[in-house]
């Protein structure tokens, strides 16, 4: 049997990424599996080998502005150890998720074949941010340049992206979409008088979660939002709580396992996402929640970012907020009567058919099947 790794440092746990879950599926009747990581997803067919999680200290950040940019990852996350593991052995395949696994990929390549998945555009991750800018633009843009131009295939989740990575560092990509599994669900039905907004996903300063919070105080007690969220940092997890305390239709809901998510959502009538786009990658996102809420045939209520926009308005799944502000999505929130919530839920239903995971699972498996097949 050939042999498949699979590298993600992603600061979730591999076992709630649905994009490496996804090439596991792709992969784990074909290949003998192994995946380096953070946290282990505990499959049984999978051997897994732990990474350190990562660490945002001044010394990294100093380290990296004198351009000891891969050494970084070499002593600092336990690179060293996978490679020794991993060292003798030879892998038909490897899929690095993230620019930083690239490094490692190269290191263990031999004669594999690397398909590189770009969750994000990399050189402009964080640039609203000074310090960012200033110790680390460098190092991601080092990455890339270095890279990118030598792996087989690279895959990354929209058209705006793929553009950027084209672009800049004459790489075409495979656009697969942050689609999720198609589910045989039916709309809720509505109450009224209880509109029940939903967020979910993971609670990171820089999406500024408190804007939908404070989104509530335009809307009257009839509307109310309910965020389910996961770290990684519990001191804005609990920021989050201590404004929410303050408003009484604001609740918090304990997080699902991802097999839950989209049958909980389905209990909720509109799926809410207002991200500001304060840097490139939230400006074009187009996250796994928007799919999920589809799946769960619920309204979608969304600021005009870019890429969701487009989707929202080709299967007219819901409603587009002015701009970023509070105010101006509760404005549009407002317009929400029972016949359009019905209406866009049985639109949602209806997309449901075509943006789902079947179509993203063949593209993959195609991709691995063509790159494998040219020697």
């Amino acid at each position: 049997m050939k042999k498949a790794l699979i590298i993600s440092f992603n600061y979730e746990e591999m076992a709630r990424d649905p994009r490496v879950l996804r090439q596991i599926e792709c992969c784990k009747n074909h290949f003998a599996l192994t995946a380096i990581g953070i946290e282990d997803p505990k499959l049984s067919f999978l051997r897994f080998i732990r990474l350190l999680p990562p660490e945002r200290t001044l010394l990294k950040k100093i380290v990296w502005k004198f351009r000891a940019y891969e050494q970084q990852l070499w002593w600092k996350y336990g690179f060293q150890k996978a490679y020794d593991i991993l060292r003798s052995e030879e892998f038909d395949l490897i899929i690095a998720n993230e620019i930083e696994s690239l490094p490692l990929s190269f290191a263990l390549r031999k004669k594999a074949k690397i398909i590189f998945d770009a969750h994000e555009y990399y050189p402009k991750e964080f640039e609203e941010s000074f310090l960012w800018r200033f110790f680390c633009r460098e190092y991601y843009e080092h990455l890339c340049r270095t890279y990118i131009p030598l792996v087989d295939s690279m895959t990354t989740i929209c058209k705006s992206i793929a553009d950027s990575y084209q672009i800049n560092y004459k790489k075409s990509c495979e656009i697969i979409m942050n689609t999720a599994k198609f589910h045989e669900l039916k709309p809720s039905a509505i109450d009224i008088s209880n509109i029940k907004l939903i967020h979910h996903g993971a609670a990171i300063k820089s999406r500024h979660i408190e804007t939908m919070i404070y989104m509530q105080d335009y809307l009257d007690d009839k509307y109310h939002l309910y965020l389910m969220l996961v770290g990684p940092k519990k001191s804005y997890y609990n920021y989050l709580q201590h404004i929410a305390s303050k408003r009484r239709n604001v609740h918090f809901l304990d997080p699902v396992g991802i097999e839950q998510i989209i049958p909980t959502l389905n209990q909720f009538d509109v799926g809410l996402y207002l991200l500001p786009d304060h840097n490139f990658n939230h400006k074009h996102a187009l996250p796994n929640k928007f799919f999920e809420f589809v799946q769960a045939r619920i309204a979608i209520a969304i600021g005009p970012s870019l890429e969701m926009a487009a989707l929202v308005r080709e299967y007219d799944l819901g409603i587009i907020a002015k701009d970023f502000s509070p105010q101006a999505m509760a404005n549009e929130i407002k317009t929400l009567n029972q016949k359009r919530i019905e209406y866009y839920k049985k639109q949602s239903n209806l997309a449901a058919q075509s943006l789902n995971d079947t179509q993203n699972i063949k593209k993959l498996h195609s991709l691995i099947k063509l790159i494998l097949e040219n020697k």
